[in-house]
C-alpha cells in the first residue's frame, strides 16, 4: 500500500507504527499518525502544527492521552502485528487516491 507515498509519508507511516508499539496501543489510530508526523521535523504537518502550537510537548501528551481514551474503538486487521483502526485505514485509502 505504501509504494505510491513520497519517502517522508512512508517514514511517517512507520514512526505511526512505532508510536502504537511505545504506547502499547492494540491498534494504530489517527492519533499515532500525528504523532508519526511530529517527529519529522521537514514534515509540512509538522511546521504547521508548530505555527499553531505554542507547547508542542503538551500537544504531544495530549495527543497520548486521546490515544489511550479511544483505544476500544473498533479496528481493521493489518498485515503488521498491530491492527489499524478504521479510520486510519480510511485515511489510508484517501491517501493512496491522492
Amino acid at each position: 500500500m505504501t509504494n505510491n507515498f513520497t519517502d517522508n509519508a512512508k517514514e511517517v507511516i512507520m514512526n505511526a507504527t512505532n508510536e502504537a508499539e511505545r504506547l502499547k496501543s492494540s491498534f494504530i489510530d489517527v492519533g499515532h499518525l500525528v504523532l508519526g508526523m511530529l517527529r519529522i521535523k521537514s514534515c509540512s504537518a509538522n511546521q504547521i502544527i508548530s505555527k499553531y502550537v505554542d507547547d508542542l510537548s503538551s500537544f504531544k501528551d495530549t495527543i497520548e492521552k486521546i490515544i489511550k481514551t479511544n483505544d476500544t474503538i473498533s479496528s481493521t486487521p493489518n498485515s503488521g502485528n498491530i491492527p489499524l483502526s478504521d479510520d486510519y485505514a480510511n485515511v489510508m485509502k484517501l491517501a493512496t487516491l491522492e
